[in-house]
């Protein structure tokens, strides 16, 4: 009995073509590109979501900071320590992480008004964040058998 081959199949005879060198260099390069693209994204992604952490952070503390030094010339309302106000060292809460410094940039006393730039930034240099504060002294009139007397006051 004789055996018979099994049919070939239509273009088995010819030679197997495969890609060319070119063909695959291109698409290296394409996909290359690609994947680069993606990661420089996804690489700025995630700086400018550190940025506005720090941007939101700074900003929470400056307030802070000028609402600190607002309730420190509030509860003196004698005065007797409001030129000390431009030295101060009051901190906002939670500003002795290592990642911030707070400061006051200027501060300029005319009359009973104090002009102050607080300051806060971060310690990479990534944010700054400043805040002109005008903080007005406190005023007590002096009062004579009830009636208040308003010197002083308008200075």
């Amino acid at each position: 009995m004789l055996l018979r081959q099994p049919a070939r199949p239509v273009g088995w005879g010819r030679s197997e073509r495969g890609e060319s060198l070119i063909e695959l260099i291109i698409a290296i390069t394409i996909m290359s590109i690609a994947v680069v693209t993606i990661v420089g994204a996804i690489a700025t992604s995630i700086m400018m979501s550190d940025i506005h952490r720090k941007q939101a952070t700074a900003g929470s503390y400056i307030r802070s900071y000028a609402s600190a030094i607002q309730n420190a010339v509030a509860i003196d309302i004698s005065g007797a320590t409001y030129g000390d106000i431009c030295s101060s060292t009051l901190m906002p809460n939670g500003l002795s992480s290592s990642a911030y410094t707070a400061s006051i940039k200027s501060c300029t006393v005319a009359g009973n008004l104090t002009t102050m730039v607080l300051q806060v930034a971060s310690k990479d240099a990534r944010d700054t964040e400043q805040l002109q504060l005008v903080v007005r002294r406190p005023c007590v009139a002096p009062t004579v058998d009830g009636q208040s007397l308003d010197s002083g006051c308008n200075s």
